[in-house]
């Protein structure tokens, strides 16, 4: 989160505890935003009580994460070809998506992943970050640039 240049972007959004659908506004509520409603059970909610159940979580626009590393000297060292066959950029279907023309010279991939983390050590409370890394770069590279999405 502290490499994150733009706190003003990142949304928090609020989702039903009962079916996970992403909540609305009331129609008729719009001045306050506090009041949101669930279109699949038709659920009633206010943000403050969501916010305490920790009933949300945070989206992080990729796009000028993207754009910040492509204008980077990090893009220069995008593997364009790569001969070390313990890789993602080396494996049968990545090949395949290469000679089929889909993925072309100066395309990049990303993969998404997440996994569970304890917020404190005596804590039930766990966070689940949502990263982002660029398949091309060189492994250790990958995983200093990693860019996270959503928490």
């Amino acid at each position: 989160m502290k490499k994150y240049d733009d706190p003003a972007s990142i949304r928090k959004c609020y989702y039903c505890p009962v079916c996970y659908v992403i909540l609305k506004t009331f129609a008729a509520d719009d001045r306050t935003k506090e009041n949101l409603f669930c279109q699949e059970c038709e659920c009633r909610y206010n943000k403050p009580t969501l916010k305490k159940s920790a009933n949300y979580f945070l989206h992080l626009p990729l796009e000028q994460q993207l754009r910040d590393f492509v204008n980077s000297n990090k893009y220069a060292m995008l593997q364009r070809e790569n001969d070390n066959y313990s890789d993602i950029t080396c494996g049968k279907f990545y090949r395949s998506l290469k000679d089929a023309g889909i993925i072309q010279l100066h395309d990049i991939t990303l993969q998404i992943s997440t996994d569970g983390v304890q917020v404190f050590n005596s804590s039930p409370v766990t966070m689940w970050p949502i990263q982002i890394m660029i398949n091309e770069l060189p492994y250790r590279e990958r995983r200093k640039n990693m860019m996270l999405c959503g928490l």
